[in-house]
């Protein structure tokens, strides 16, 4: 009996003709950001995925040293007005939130705010 697969959002499937086993699955931290950023962003997503790799690594627990937080980096002192949290650091380390901010931050002013998108030569 050969079992097969089935990928369905967060459960893998595995099936054969007597039994049914569900095994849950991880989506890993990398794939949920780049997931996430093409979601939001569309087209232009593999130029934030270049920008936010060169900013954080695609780590949404990144600290830069001038008090920027998150994937995509922002600039808490610049932007927390934009942040509808009390603990502002916290929802920026949520990978979803910080990538809608940083959707936000591109629309109003391209890729101006993220200095890798200069060092990558974007802007």
């Amino acid at each position: 009996m050969i079992p097969y697969f089935t990928l369905d959002h967060d459960q893998l499937f595995v099936r054969t003709y007597e039994q049914v086993t569900v095994t849950t699955t991880r989506e890993t931290t990398t794939h949920k950001v780049k997931r996430l950023t093409y979601q939001y962003f569309g087209k232009d997503a593999p130029t934030a995925l270049r920008v936010f790799k060169c900013e954080s690594g695609l780590r949404p627990d990144a600290v830069g040293s001038t008090d920027d937080y998150g994937v995509a980096q922002i600039h808490l002192p610049a932007h927390s007005k934009k942040i509808p949290a009390d603990d502002k650091i916290a929802w920026l380390f949520n990978p979803e939130n910080n990538i809608k901010l940083a959707l936000q931050l591109f629309m109003a002013s391209g890729w101006n705010p993220w200095v890798c998108a200069r060092t990558l030569g974007v802007i």
